[in-house]
């Protein structure tokens, strides 16, 4: 899996050499840092740039190492100053420091990435354990991050790249992107039925939607601004009871839907 990390230290020579800078790559701080956090047995997973190198073929350059962990006070500090990390500041959402041969390195604690790092794949560089987030969980972290108001149009151009290009290369992930913003039986826990309040009985009870055995098409709608809306008593009974139309939810789908993911 690390023939597309080799790549990016080729782009890495290549961009200093076009500034006219000694040449250097991001490897022995990528190998430091898994060795340091190993060592502390500290859970992390490489996310950005670096694991879009790792998980495609077709790599483009990353000045920075992206690293999440679960918490900043996680970080191995005096054992990445041993290594030769020194930390440049703490940021509204990353924590910067700069590694060997001046490669920046951020760690973020965003809670959002809290089971991705517990579901970290490993590659193997230079005998050394590398744990990167796994596909399924960055093209869930691109489609975030496209659908961020408070990012830049330009990056949120780029995020949305990104996620057609883990698409290309992994057309499976287009179903695990829709299941991303929908509500699945396991988020329905026990419950069997729910009210609609159009449903004309004495209580406005009916069962809800059943995914196994029925079909979504039959049930729901899926409107142009990204909402999803109700068209039998079960559907609309589960839309409300699951909250389909949450903010978050819609700003995913609507990510999907200008990839032209329908369901």
């Amino acid at each position: 899996m690390s023939h597309g990390l080799e790549a990016g230290f080729i782009l890495d020579r290549q961009w200093f050499w076009l500034r006219g800078e000694m040449e250097r790559t991001k490897r022995p701080a990528l190998l430091a840092l898994a060795e340091v956090f190993a060592e502390a047995n500290v859970p992390y997973a490489i996310i950005g740039g670096v694991a879009l190198q790792v998980h495609l073929a077709e790599s483009r350059t990353t000045l920075a190492i992206d690293i999440a962990v679960a918490a900043y006070g996680q970080i191995p500090r005096a054992q990445l100053e041993a290594a030769g990390f020194s930390c440049t500041g703490r940021f509204s959402h990353s924590e910067n420091w700069i590694g060997p041969e001046g490669t920046p390195v951020q760690f973020t604690d965003d809670p959002a990435l809290t089971e991705a790092i517990t579901r970290a794949e490993e590659i193997e560089l230079e005998n050394i354990r590398l744990r990167v987030i796994s596909r399924t969980d960055l093209l869930h972290e691109k489609l975030r991050a496209a659908s961020d108001p408070a990012r830049r149009r330009s990056k949120r151009l780029q995020d949305l790249a990104d996620a057609q290009g883990l698409l290309e290369a992994t057309p499976d992930l287009a179903v695990v992107g829709w299941v991303m913003t929908h509500p699945t039986e396991l988020k329905k826990g026990s419950n069997i039925a729910s009210i609609d309040p159009e449903a004309g009985n004495e209580y406005n009870i009916v069962a809800l939607f059943h995914p196994r055995k029925q079909h979504w098409q039959d049930h729901f709608h899926l409107q142009e601004d990204g909402r999803i809306v109700g068209t039998t008593p079960e559907g609309r009974a589960m839309m409300r009871l699951l909250e389909f139309n949450e903010e978050d939810r819609l700003q995913l789908r609507r990510a999907l839907m200008q990839q032209g993911w329908r369901p």
